[in-house]
């Protein structure tokens, strides 16, 4: 993790003299440390972590690229430091700090002044955006973990489960392989319901013909993965057919145009293209993917309104669906990791309709 240190303050900009990280996200990316509390001043080139007795044994011994404190009395332990790494104007998290919060560091930190734009947000989350080897290979074998979980699942589907049931299910069976949690709340949504992107699992049982979109994560070392599947127990009628052929090839166009320097605007327009030529361009409505880390919604997105470019090392989902009110849904989802001249899909199955 010194590593990630070090590239935070090579990226401090000019006028300022360190920067703040109190979320425990960032924390954690910074210092490869999870917990619950801390704080990490960075100036550029010194780092302390504050930290508390719950943590602070366990800190020492684990966090290498900065010193570690044990809290006493954290706002005169931030002013020293501040005054000793000749700290003046500090930049601190915008998009993760409580205006409550920003106000306490305002007073602990007295004599030094907060930078509250957008600097130092924009900074840590272009290089959260871009994998080391490690984070690959984590959010890789997450994702195997959850394929694995529901190709089990799928040996044990029959008409007559409910959503909820089979939501517990996957989890479980992603937990015995070797996951730590799931990445969000399963979503598994069934014929009317799967029009709902978004859906909770219900008492609703599952019957013949109809889509089931599963939607679902691992989690291995800290590091989400993401996936969704469309299945169906016997023949889907042609409509349902049609949707899943038109979301199938949208996803497809989409991983075809990645590549590092392309717009990720670009990326969502190739698959939007394909589902407004069919004619479901108003039946879908959200972005066609997001990044993953180490949490399971990060910057960029493949968005209509993403100004971002595909950079080697990122990794997106690709997730186009359509959604018909009261009716019926289709979503396909795939985990890719971008490179120079194209993409490598992180999953091993195919995400085409599953008719078992």
């Amino acid at each position: 993790m010194k590593e990630r240190i070090a590239r935070l303050q090579a990226a401090l900009p000019d006028g300022v003299d360190g920067a703040l990280i109190t979320s425990d996200v960032n924390r954690r990316y910074y210092t490869g440390f999870p917990s619950s509390a801390g704080t990490l001043l960075v100036s550029r080139s010194d780092a302390l972590l504050v930290i508390d007795f719950r943590y602070y044994e366990a800190a020492k011994e684990k966090i290498k690229g900065c010193r570690v404190l044990l809290q006493d009395k954290l706002g005169q332990q931030l002013r020293e430091a501040a005054n000793a790494m000749g700290i003046r104007n500090l930049l601190v998290e915008s998009d993760r700090l409580t205006l409550k919060q920003h106000r306490r560091m305002d007073e602990m930190l007295e004599g030094v002044i907060l930078v509250g734009d957008d600097r130092l947000a924009d900074i840590v989350a272009l290089q959260r955006s871009i994998k080391s080897p490690q984070e690959v290979r984590a959010i890789e074998k997450a994702q195997h973990i959850a394929e694995d979980a529901f190709a089990k699942l799928l040996e044990e589907m029959a008409p007559g489960q409910t959503e909820q049931e089979l939501a517990l299910r996957l989890e479980y069976l992603s937990r015995q392989m070797g996951s730590e949690g799931p990445s969000f709340d399963f979503i598994v949504v069934s014929g009317p319901n799967g029009s709902r992107p978004h859906g909770v699992p219900g008492s609703r049982q599952i019957e013949r013909g109809e889509l089931i979109t599963f939607d679902f994560g691992a989690v291995l070392d800290g590091y989400h993965s993401d996936m969704t599947r469309t299945v169906s127990i016997g023949r889907p009628d042609d409509l349902s057919l049609e949707i899943c052929q038109v979301v199938y090839s949208a996803q497809q166009a989409a991983i075809a145009a990645i590549k590092a320097g392309v717009n990720c605007a670009d990326v969502d327009r190739a698959a939007r293209n394909i589902i407004d030529q069919a004619g479901y361009g108003h039946c879908f409505g959200h972005s066609t993917g997001h990044s993953v880390g180490l949490e399971i919604h990060e910057d960029p997105a493949f968005s209509p309104l993403s100004r971002s470019v595909c950079r080697s090392g990122m990794i997106l989902s690709v997730e186009p669906g359509i959604y018909i009110e009261g009716k019926t849904g289709c979503r396909m989802e795939d985990l890719v990791l971008i490179g120079e001249n194209g993409c490598k899909n992180l999953n091993k199955s195919c995400s085409d309709l599953i008719i078992l």
